[in-house]
């Protein structure tokens, strides 16, 4: 029987604008909060706001209502997409938390 060992998880600087464990301010109008980075593996977004709702485009403008939802308190990971994010939220100056590798 084998013992797991589990995976060594490294954080680089993920680019000029952002770097693991920082943060970005969204508000009532669409804008880019990673900008694309051809050296991503992986990104997590967590809007850490109690009742605010944070909606992503991959790529594109965000909007209300679509794309992709993060719920007040909770976090979204995606792997293997270098491009541009995109946020928008139900309430001005929510804050998210983001990291990349």
């Amino acid at each position: 029987m084998s013992i797991f060992q589990p995976p060594v998880v490294t954080l680089y600087q993920a680019s000029s604008a952002l770097q693991p464990g920082t943060s970005a301010t969204v508000g009532t109008v669409s804008s880019v909060i990673i900008s694309v980075n051809q050296s991503r593996y992986q990104v997590w977004i967590c809007n850490t706001d109690a009742s605010a709702i944070v909606y992503l485009s991959l790529g594109g403008t965000a909007v209300v209502n679509k794309g992709i939802v993060i719920y007040p308190k909770t976090t979204f990971q995606v792997q293997n997409y270098a491009g541009a994010i995109s946020a928008i939220s139900s309430a001005a100056n929510t804050n998210v938390a983001i990291a990349e590798i």
